[in-house]
């Protein structure tokens, strides 16, 4: 399930465009766990709203329907304190119901000193234990090609031939 432009459905071309601020949007979840669907995820706009974090909130998780089925939370934060406050608001009401993971991107500089020191998110990691992946910066030149492309990282990798890593910022991009 995708609600952003294009994230998720370019590693997943088959993930199903979901409107989430629909009523029933978001009972597709849910629809599609019963089919039996192994693995569903579900990618939600940075600050998606209050309706739905009402939703997750009313998820029956102990229901015997869902009682096998495990959810994660990928939260992606920036060094930007509203992106980690709003990430913090959604475990704080998530709880220990999902497992989280947690990327750390440096788009906008490598130190997140409000989810690194602050009271609220020393309690989450202390609490939840979630598993952190930090996102290297991608000069901007590179991704306005990439999207001019239309392509992502691990296709340009992939068709290079070369191992999954990201380009030294460092070096002058050759033409």
């Amino acid at each position: 399930m995708d609600n952003e432009t294009k994230t998720l459905s370019r590693f997943f071309p088959e993930a199903e465009q979901v409107e989430i601020r629909k009523d029933s949007s978001n009972d597709i979840l849910v629809e599609r766990l019963l089919e039996g669907k192994n693995l569903i995820i579900a990618d939600l706009k940075a600050g998606t709203g209050r309706d739905t974090l009402q939703w997750w909130k009313d998820v029956p998780f102990e229901a015997d329907e869902l009682k096998d089925v495990k959810f994660i939370c990928l939260g992606s934060i920036t060094s930007s304190p509203d992106s980690i406050q709003t990430f913090l608001n959604w475990a704080g009401e998530l709880k220990d119901k999902v497992t989280y993971i947690v990327f750390k991107n440096e788009k906008d500089g490598d130190t997140f000193p409000d989810y690194g020191a602050s009271d609220e998110s020393v309690k989450f990691r202390t609490n939840y234990l979630p598993m952190e992946i930090n996102i290297p910066r991608i000069d901007e030149e590179y991704m306005s090609e990439l999207e001019r492309l239309n392509l992502t990282i691990s296709e340009v990798l992939e068709a290079n031939g070369a191992s999954h890593t990201l380009p030294d910022n460092s070096r002058k991009k050759s033409s």
